[in-house]
């Protein structure tokens, strides 16, 4: 399995985690009978090391994929998506509405990104399960 390939799972395992929904969309399908709540946001900030960052400008100065900096990336989403369902759950959200990845940036040094949603509960009847749709 290519790094790539094993980036591409591992973001698909993070937004499938079994009791946290992540969607992206902003509207809910009619389906999903839901409560609204607030905004959640988390930030995950990598630390690089010296010898990658030159590895990278030298890089950049000649062409190519940056890999280094590709798999920093990759640690800081797969981090943030870990931080954002524990922080839905601390909450008590079931899932996120609108989620979305703002700007990842690498500065010399680190790699930040920040994910937020919309936090959504799971519409409860007295005595029964969530509705989940």
């Amino acid at each position: 399995m290519t790094h790539e390939q094993a980036s591409q799972e591992q973001a698909s395992v993070a937004l499938e985690a079994p009791g946290i929904r992540l969607l992206t969309i902003e509207t809910p399908p009619p389906n999903l009978d839901i409560e609204i709540g607030e905004m959640v946001a988390v930030s995950a900030v990598h630390a690089s090391n010296l010898i990658r960052d030159v590895r990278e400008m030298i890089t950049n100065a000649l062409g190519g994929r940056m890999r280094r900096y590709e798999r920093l990336l990759d640690a800081a989403m797969t981090d943030g998506l870990a931080r954002f369902r524990a922080e839905l759950s601390a909450k008590g959200y079931d899932g996120a509405l609108g989620v979305r990845f703002a700007h990842p940036t690498i500065v010399q040094g680190a790699a930040e990104l920040v994910i937020y949603g919309t936090g959504f509960r799971y519409r409860r009847v007295s005595g029964s399960a969530p509705t989940q749709g």
